[in-house]
């Protein structure tokens, strides 16, 4: 993921961040609530930032399974945009 990051392959961070927080969830470890969020939480950002709208579903339904609502779409996106 930092390889991903730093280099500027941000769809393929964005998929990883998804990948590795549905295995935290899926676990379900002790510990492992917080950092699925927040890896969540970033590939979000990435998916808003480039218009990735099939990973964005993916991320909002796995953040309504791990019970965080998912982040507001920016002024006149839907939720579906792209789709």
């Amino acid at each position: 993921m930092d390889f991903c990051a730093k280099t500027g392959h941000q769809p393929e961070h964005a998929w990883t961040c998804w990948g590795l927080a549905a295995a935290l969830i899926e676990r379900g470890g002790a510990g492992d609530r917080q950092p699925a969020d927040e890896l969540l939480k970033e590939a979000l950002q990435v998916i808003i930032d480039l218009g990735m709208a099939p990973l964005r579903e993916r991320v909002e339904n796995l953040m309504s399974q791990a019970g965080q609502p998912p982040r507001s779409s920016p002024s006149g996106w839907s939720n579906r945009a792209g789709s």
